[in-house]
């Protein structure tokens, strides 16, 4: 039986974001007494969090995320551990157990 994961970090302020992005921000920006409703605003770079990087991040693709089929979402799960790893850099040792069409989950710590 397969069984889906959900990976997801909760946003929280003070969350490690990516260097030298700003700060993840999440405050009240309206108020029922004042506006009449409630509302929060949330401000959080591409980086932030639990996110899914596309081929437009590291190359001259032109397919957005809205356009990738939702089952290449699902699939076989490969994880690295790159929990002492400054920059992380594809490795020749990966390619023993990262196949084609492999979800890639980096183990980071955080």
């Amino acid at each position: 039986m397969k069984r889906i994961v959900d990976l997801s970090q909760e946003i929280i302020e003070n969350m490690p974001v990516y260097p030298g992005d700003d700060e993840v921000k999440l405050y009240k920006d309206r108020s029922l007494e004042k506006d009449g409703y409630t509302s929060f605003r949330l401000e959080i770079g591409m980086h932030g969090g639990t996110h899914i990087d596309t081929p437009m991040h590291l190359t001259n693709s032109k397919t957005f995320i809205n356009e990738i089929p939702l089952e290449k979402f699902f699939g076989k799960g490969c994880l690295l551990d790159v929990r002492n790893e400054k920059i992380i850099d594809f490795k020749e040792e990966y390619s023993d157990f990262v196949k084609e069409d492999d979800i890639v989950l980096l183990y980071t710590d955080y």
